[in-house]
């Protein structure tokens, strides 16, 4: 308790130095913004007539204020729910949630605006077409995705890209010691084990 009492005073003490100093740390700075952006409608009428186009990139990772942010800016009254925003995001590859990014912050997007346009990549340049039905046979799984709660969504990937020297291995175990094994028993069968990878 004394310790957490201590850890109190010193944060107390951390902040009333940033202040003295006119600084902030990062979620501090999104958090003055926000306050700012909400308790002035002047000030945010100024940066709503200011920028007029928004893009946001890795939307899946967006936490409550910086979509808060992106909202109160894209909600002015001369864009009648038809902001210019552009969001870029896959909510299969959400993994802020530890640091409070929301996951369905792109579900919540596409209901917050009107005539909302999705446009879905397809072609991946970065895997094999085994390596994609696999992932895609466990990530279908997931419970909120869009692609579960919209029919016009279709994240079914397509590959442009073969490595024929790529061949997907299977371990009976799975420890580490089994994975080594396994290495070690290639490499040595292998003329080519500068070319041995274990994903």
């Amino acid at each position: 308790r004394n310790k957490l009492l201590a850890l109190a005073d010193l944060y107390i003490s951390y902040e009333a130095e940033l202040k003295n100093r006119s600084l902030y740390d990062y979620d501090d700075m999104i958090l003055y913004a926000l306050e700012k952006l909400k308790g002035n409608p002047k000030f945010l009428a100024s940066v709503q007539e200011t920028f007029h186009y928004i893009l946001a990139d890795e939307y899946q990772d967006t936490n409550a204020a910086q979509a808060s942010i992106i909202n109160l800016i894209a909600a002015s009254p001369v864009n009648e729910g038809r902001p210019n925003v552009m969001v870029v995001g896959d909510d299969d590859q959400a993994i802020y949630g530890f640091q409070g990014a929301l996951g369905d912050v792109l579900m919540d997007f596409r209901e917050r605006w009107l005539d909302v346009q999705v446009i879905t990549l397809t072609d991946n340049y970065r895997s094999t077409s085994n390596i994609i039905n696999i992932a895609r046979s466990v990530i279908t799984h997931g419970q909120n995705r869009l692609e579960n709660h919209y029919e016009d969504v279709d994240k079914s990937l397509v590959a442009n890209v073969e490595h024929p020297n790529v061949a997907p291995l299977q371990f009976e175990a799975s420890s580490s010691e089994a994975v080594v094994d396994k290495a070690v028993a290639t490499a040595k069968s292998s003329d080519s084990s500068k070319q041995l990878a274990i994903i």
